[in-house]
């Protein structure tokens, strides 16, 4: 059992249709102490042309993202899976009557290709069609027995590793009509709003904007990238907390787009998905650390008209603004 509390899994399968059994599998790794990289969650917050977003993924609300953008941020979300597995112990399908699906049997190839394990329950053997699933994935009695076995896994085989690689590199789409590119990087966004006088009205409170010379002395938001197994709330709370000192509250989804050309550091072979939303802080009492030189409180309405703001964070706050009605 000495492994266990350093063992992590990701699951796969169909969201949309095994909802139940995806969430069940979830709590019974959870309940023997093994952490779940991805999904975050089973709960489904929105969906567009079939593709779903969870709850917990970096893009939660896919159906707000705008037409420009709505290919990159799909790309974006599936990456973060196929991340997560190369850091798992193991890949967990969820296969109800033997079902799976392209999406499912891409990330299994991926799995392979890192040499990645591949479970799934034994029950449903006589069910399965799903050639790489019949081949390269072993079925179990039970998740505990799994668990169990954590520190005994056996190794994926060298040859078999670098088939699945080659096949992968060649086969880059998914059921989700989209290629994968792990070189995306996602950076949060946080527009910190003060809400510790109340009486004022949302599009009248004022919100933080510090200066840096990564921008060159232009003001920003505060954000950052996200780290390796961090969801995206944690990204949120930790960058905020990092770069300010201040404790935040999650309040709403602004915006997502791609960095915008001329806009700084931006390179056309890289491409960077920013996720932007507004936060809730109870005081103005701001520590900056080493990122930041000065910052400001200031009516988001005001910032844009007397600040020098960088392009990415002027689009974000024009973007605020519009949702909150700040002149």
């Amino acid at each position: 059992m000495g492994g266990i509390l350093r063992s992590a899994v990701v699951i796969s399968g169909s969201y949309r249709k095994f909802p139940e059994e995806l969430s069940q599998v979830m709590e019974e790794f959870r309940d023997l102490g093994v952490s779940v990289l991805s999904p975050q969650s089973s709960h489904i917050l929105s969906s567009i042309d079939g593709f779903v977003s969870l709850k917990g993924d970096i893009v939660e609300r896919i159906d707000t993202v705008i037409n420009s953008d709505i290919v990159r941020a799909m790309r974006t979300v599936e990456n973060g899976h196929l991340n997560a597995i190369v850091q798992s112990d193991a890949l967990y399908v969820v296969a109800p009557q033997g079902y799976c699906g392209i999406s499912t049997a891409f990330e299994m190839g991926w799995a392979l290709a890192h040499e990645v394990p591949i479970y799934y329950d034994s029950k449903y053997v006589s069910d399965v069609q799903e050639p790489i699933l019949k081949m390269y994935a072993r079925p179990v009695a039970s998740i505990s027995s799994l668990v169990n076995s954590f520190d005994s896994i056996p190794k994926i085989s060298p040859l078999i590793s670098r088939y699945f690689l080659h096949q992968v590199q060649q086969t880059v789409t998914t059921e989700r009509g989209m290629r994968t590119d792990l070189n995306v990087s996602v950076a949060v966004g946080s527009i910190i709003v003060d809400h510790s006088k109340k009486y004022r009205a949302e599009q009248q409170r004022d919100i933080l904007l510090v200066k840096t010379h990564k921008w060159g002395g232009k003001f920003s938001i505060v954000g950052g990238r996200i780290t390796i197994r961090e969801n995206i709330k944690d990204a949120f709370l930790r960058t905020v907390q990092e770069q300010t000192g201040l404790e935040s509250v999650i309040s709403g989804d602004i915006c997502s787009f791609d960095r915008l050309p001329n806009s700084g550091y931006y390179k056309p072979s890289e491409s960077r998905l920013y996720v932007d939303k507004s936060v809730k802080v109870q005081n103005r009492r701001v520590t900056l650390d080493h990122r930041a030189q000065e910052y400001i409180w200031i009516p988001s309405h005001n910032a844009l008209k007397e600040l020098d703001i960088e392009p990415n964070a002027r689009r974000t706050i024009e973007m605020y603004n519009d949702l909150t009605g700040a002149a």
